[in-house]
């Protein structure tokens, strides 16, 4: 089931055998959305509910995300918005707020994490020339399966580039660079 909004697409299936909400594998691509939005799309989909702190609903979230739990989405949240998610009893439904320990520097790079299988995965080619941040990665989230969460402000950073052969990890290091 896709349904397109205003900011993007947002797809949901279930994954075989997993009922639970957080395991509802999700594809979601949106740009400079509010996080409001992502959450009551998530809600909507996935049967998760979500209470947010004053201030919250407003944050502008850019996600490109592909055949995903939504567990792993509110995880990325959580590092990259600096957010809690806390399960309220033993239900479907999230308290959120400002975390009290904010990652610093997200995402790291480490050399654990450049030598991960998944950013070892190879992107064929990418030509572009002056475009958004946001399509590039959507272009490399695509043929590498691996998602994306962007910070504020860094959506329209112009890109352009030519790659052949190129790990996710190596492409990671020259956005870092």
């Amino acid at each position: 089931q896709e349904n397109e909004t205003l900011n993007g697409r947002i797809t949901v299936a279930a994954q075989p055998g997993g009922t639970k909400a957080l395991e509802k594998r999700v594809t979601v691509r949106l740009k400079g959305a509010k996080l409001s939005q992502l959450l009551g799309l998530l809600s909507e989909h996935t049967g998760l509910s979500f209470s947010l702190a004053e201030g919250l609903g407003d944050i502008q979230v850019t996600v490109f995300i592909r055949n995903s739990p939504a567990g792993e989405i509110l995880e990325l949240l959580t590092k990259s918005k600096d957010l809690e998610f806390r399960q309220i009893g033993n239900t479907d439904n999230y308290q959120v707020s400002r975390s009290t320990t904010p990652f610093a520097d997200f995402p790291p790079l480490t050399r654990k994490d450049i030598e991960d299988p998944l950013l070892l995965s190879v992107v064929d080619s990418v030509r572009l020339k002056e475009a958004p941040l946001t399509t590039f990665l959507d272009i490399v989230s695509a043929k590498a399966s691996v998602n994306f969460v962007v910070v504020a402000g860094a959506q329209d950073i112009p890109i352009t580039t030519v790659i052949t052969k190129t790990t996710v990890a190596d492409i990671l290091l020259f956005l870092k660079g």
